[in-house]
């Protein structure tokens, strides 16, 4: 799994691309069927994306546990408008990792 920096520079590449002055990035991980798993393991990625879920802390990352949640959360960030009524828009990496 991406550590959370390379996650937001991931992201700030993307989007710097498509606009030069970002306000805020929110992402969505795709977690791994596995990923509980992972976490009683103790693996240190799942863990400490486990721990970024739980304490929200970025507060910009969510995860989404399969493709059902993951095309809610395109759905829900497709609505999300700019106060000036803009859509934000959407990125992707193009690739999923576990």
């Amino acid at each position: 799994m991406l550590h959370t920096r390379q996650l937001t520079e991931t992201c700030s590449g993307v989007a710097g691309r498509a606009e030069s002055k970002l306000g805020d990035i929110d992402a969505v991980v795709l977690v791994a069927g596995d990923f509980e798993r992972q976490v009683a393991r103790g693996v240190d990625s799942a863990v400490e994306l486990e721990t970024m879920l739980l304490t929200r802390n970025p507060e910009e990352i969510f995860a989404a546990e399969d493709i059902h949640d993951w095309d809610d959360w395109v759905e829900f960030f497709s609505k999300t408008r700019e106060p000036d009524g803009r859509g934000k828009g959407l990125a992707s990496s193009g690739k999923l990792v576990s």
